[in-house]
């Protein structure tokens, strides 16, 4: 691994902690904290997917990421980041209070760090078959990418008739 892409991978893995603080606790104050906090848990995952996005391209350049990992990344990697968002936005909202979206920022960035380990680690690739175990992950991240998006629709429609019926409920 270069030194650059090592640098990528600390400040990586210290946005991933910084994302995984913010979005773990968008609750846990009074209104203006948990409004801060759950901008930076925006602002926090989208920084966080630009450096995987990049030690991923230096992954490709500088290790050994065969050319049908590089298309899969090319497509799953904002894919995955446009699903972590959208985990996010579940995440913030008071009213379904939805816990398992969590799920994809938390696990995604992970999966996407050790394709970018098994590019540059020769050791790896001999403990773990390169297009297996890079298939199986590549999965993984193709159903995380995807996971979000029903509930996300689920509460676009039917939003306003929930809360109108908890409302009657309540009162």
């Amino acid at each position: 691994m270069t030194v650059f892409g090592a640098i990528l991978l600390v400040v990586t893995l210290l946005l991933y902690v910084a994302t995984l603080g913010m979005i773990t606790s968008m609750h846990s104050s009074d209104a203006a904290g948990n409004g801060l906090t759950q901008s930076f848990g925006f602002l926090t995952t989208a920084a966080l997917w630009i450096f995987l996005g990049a030690l991923l391209i230096v992954a490709g350049v500088k290790g050994e990421l065969p050319p049908w990992q590089s298309a899969v990344a090319l497509i799953l990697v904002p894919a995955s980041g446009a699903a972590a968002l959208a985990a996010v936005k579940l995440l913030t909202d008071t009213f379904y209070k939805s816990k398992w979206p969590v799920v994809i920022p938390a696990l995604t960035p992970l999966l996407l760090i050790a394709v970018a380990l098994l590019a540059y680690s020769p050791g790896l690739r001999r403990l773990i078959s390169s297009t297996h175990g890079a298939g199986l992950i590549w999965s993984a991240i193709l159903i995380l990418s995807l996971a979000p998006w029903p509930a996300l629709a689920y509460r676009a429609r039917h939003a306003e008739a929930d809360r109108t019926k908890a409302e009657t409920l309540r009162g």
